[in-house]
């Protein structure tokens, strides 16, 4: 009878209905971001030719084996598909099928290489699929992009359930706490390592 009650609550806790103001808005800035992020830091900086075509040898992750680099000029399309894919979930436009593509390329980059890991690499491209499942685009998308999509999607909901906004908000706590917990070391906090080594490598 405890279990059912909770588990009674809880479906209830995550099924409130939720104003999609937060929500839409952090889609809104991630979208924009990492458009910026995709065009200008890594496919017009010279960063993909320095990462992805000079090197022979990739260090791909164990279970992910077929990733490999694309190779020019197919690469470039790829981010640059990648860019406005970012760009269109900003905007709210052809929202599913953005997220869903802004997804796949994204985590193709990610697992490309092990030693580039980071864990906001990984954080991005569980976004991308959080957004994917969401209806995120319920706020800020304009009424423009409304009428292209109106035969085929339903019209953005007035609230969205509270779990769109949990897996967010629950995500991101697990990322952070271990991430600190990891930088609980000396090379942390005596030897400033990696920041150090980082900033000595960018400025000298």
């Amino acid at each position: 009878m405890i279990a059912r009650k909770l588990l009674s609550d809880l479906t209830r806790f995550l099924h409130a209905p939720t104003d999609p103001i937060t929500l839409g808005i952090f889609r809104m800035l991630f979208g924009f971001v990492l458009f910026y992020e995709s065009l200008f830091r890594l496919t017009l900086s010279g960063r993909i030719e320095y990462s992805f075509l000079y090197p022979k040898f990739f260090f791909t992750y164990p279970f992910a084996r077929f990733v490999q680099p694309l190779g020019d000029p197919l690469i470039y399309v790829h981010f640059y598909v990648l860019s406005f894919s970012a760009l269109f979930i900003g905007l709210g436009f052809c929202y599913k099928f953005s997220c869903f593509v802004f997804t796949i390329l994204y985590t193709w980059y990610f697992l490309l290489d092990e030693s580039h890991y980071n864990n906001h690499y990984y954080l991005t491209s569980v976004f991308g699929a959080f957004f994917f499942l969401t209806d995120a685009d319920a706020f800020g998308t304009p009424r423009i992009f409304n009428l292209f999509t109106q035969q085929t999607q339903p019209s953005p909901p007035a609230h969205i359930p509270y779990w769109n906004l949990f897996i967010f908000q629950f995500q991101i706590f697990i990322v952070y706490f271990y991430g600190g917990l990891a930088k609980l070391t000396p090379d942390w906090f005596i030897y400033l390592e990696p920041v150090r080594g980082s900033c000595m490598a960018t400025h000298g």
